[in-house]
């Protein structure tokens, strides 16, 4: 009989991609890649018999660095090809349309895709993602924070703070 702390050694989920990242949600595990968003689904019993597959969340948004995901009460929020996004697990939805223009200059570098870094402020309840953002830069010179206290949706509040140079 296996035992708790292992699994068996055929626990293997093949996907379509190189994965980027993985995280969670209400005990859905996420896989994120640069194409696409998965949740895996299925179950192991005491014996080691079951199966894990994998369920598109979104064929179209993948992630551009996996330090920019991150998990909050609301659900994982993360850095795609044009915007940042969120998901419950089930469904997804692009957070910064109000950011479309700037978003763009976050993600014109896989050296800038690479650096975008996030962290979840519990008491604020604020995500900080720090980017590179001048056309200079050489490293992360600004956030783009974004405040949960006005809910989720397409257009949800963004502020951000850059490093004057100069």
């Amino acid at each position: 009989f296996p035992s708790h702390d292992t699994c068996p050694i055929g626990l293997t989920v093949d996907v379509l991609e190189e994965i980027v990242g993985l995280s969670s949600y209400t005990d859905n595990p996420l896989v994120f890649t640069n194409k696409r968003v998965y949740r895996l689904n299925g179950q192991y019993d005491e014996l080691g018999q079951g199966q894990v597959t994998f369920e598109d969340i979104t064929k179209t948004v993948g992630c551009m660095s996996h330090n920019s995901i991150v998990q909050t009460r609301y659900g994982v929020f993360w850095a795609g090809d044009d915007g940042f996004y969120w998901t419950d697990g089930f469904n997804f939805k692009k957070v910064s349309d109000s950011i479309n223009e700037r978003y763009k200059s976050l993600v014109s570098s896989n050296t800038r895709k690479s650096r975008i870094y996030a962290a979840y402020d519990t008491t604020e309840n604020k995500i900080h993602w720090a980017v590179t953002y001048g056309n200079s830069a050489t490293d992360n010179d600004a956030f783009f924070t974004l405040d949960l206290r006005w809910g989720i949706s397409e257009s949800c509040t963004f502020t951000t703070r850059s490093i004057v140079t100069g």
